[in-house]
Order: C-alpha cells, then structure tokens, then sequence
C-alpha cells in the first residue's frame, strides 16, 4: 500500500505447522518425571525486519541485522521463555531470553508502518525495499529447570524451540515495496484502510 504494507501469516498444506498444529517429539528428553510431555508443540511467532536480504535465521538476535516487528502467541499462560545455553569458554550455561510473550492469542495480519532500520522519520518510503522474515517456535516444559537446585537439574533447559526451516526449504526472506496501488487499477482509488469492517448489530 502507500507508505505501508500488510503482512499475513499463513501455513500451506505441506508445512509442518498447518493449522498451526506442530508437534515434535524430542528424543533428547531423558527425565524421572512420570508421564513427561516429551513433545515441543506449536506457540506463536515472530516477525523481523530485516537490513539485508541475505541476513539469514542465526543471525535474527543480531540487532544491527534484525529487529522485532511483531510478536504474537497463544493465549494460555504461557509468556517469558529463557533457554539455558552452553557457553563453551566459560564451561557453563547462561539463561538467555529468547520470546517476551504477549499471551494475546494469535493474530495473522499486520500492518508495518515504520522502517525499524531508520534514524531519522521512520515512515516507510515508497518504492524503497524492505526485507521481512518471519519464524514461529514451539514450547516444551516437562519440568522447569533451576541451576540452584540440584534436584531440579534435569529439568527443560530449552523451552524455547524456533524454526529453522521451513516445510521445503529454507526460511524465506520476503522482499516488499510499498507503493501507491491507485496506477495499477486505472487510477481507481480503494477507500478503505487495514482494520476497517462494517460495523454490524446482532438482532437475535
């Protein structure tokens, strides 16, 4: 659109994730806890703008490359998730937070007004590409895990579990340029604006 563009998230019948019905069963998951979910399930996502187009998923906690544009989860409780990474210098784990959830259920439709790349007027520019990925993630906590307490040591470091790939290849670095439409259309003019709905009464 003029100054704008409109992302929708979808997942295609061949994906893993359709009907955003993702389960993975992790062999890696060896615990004395009776009956451990030992299954990473679908969560929500998240959407970067990107500098380049050829930033790629290892590089999304990268500020200078990637930064958040949307976020969002399902809507059951479930908000903060921190995994706890090896560092092999230091020999140790570190809890690193990897989703800052808003539990505000899903949504598909976004509307990016802003270039999050910007120093100066953030408004998106006409023409001008911009570069968007967008990745979900899933949740395992069989047990919580607590680096303080030697019981608990065999709980989820990892809770947090993202996309790396896509159903068939890669995930996909999208390219969009905003634009006025009204030209392609015969200089037809769409007076209308994302979010507008008719406004509707229940009778019965």
């Amino acid at each position: 659109m003029k100054n704008e563009l409109i992302l929708y998230l979808s997942n295609g019948s061949a994906s893993n994730n359709k009907q955003e019905d993702y389960q993975e069963l992790d062999p890696f998951i060896v615990t004395s806890v009776p009956n451990a979910d030992k299954y990473y399930r679908f969560q929500g996502y998240m959407i970067y703008q990107l500098e380049k187009s050829n930033v790629s998923v290892s590089d999304l906690e990268d500020p200078t490359k990637a930064r958040l544009v949307a976020q969002v989860d399902l809507k059951d409780g479930i908000k903060r998730l921190v995994n706890f990474e090896y560092d092999e210098n230091l020999q140790a784990s570190f809890p690193v937070e990897k989703v800052k959830g808003a539990d505000l259920g899903i949504k598909h439709s976004f509307r990016v007004t802003e270039d999050l790349f910007s120093s100066g007027d953030r408004r998106l520019v006409n023409f001008k590409r911009y570069y968007f990925m967008a990745v979900s993630y899933a949740y395992n906590n069989y047990k919580t895990y607590d680096p303080t307490d030697p019981i608990a040591l065999d709980g989820q470091k990892k809770p947090f579990l993202g996309s790396r790939k896509a159903a068939i290849g890669e995930v996909k670095v999208l390219e969009l340029i905003p634009h006025d439409p009204a030209p392609e259309a015969m200089g037809t003019m769409h007076l209308s604006a994302y979010g507008l709905t008719p406004r509707i009464t229940r009778l019965d």
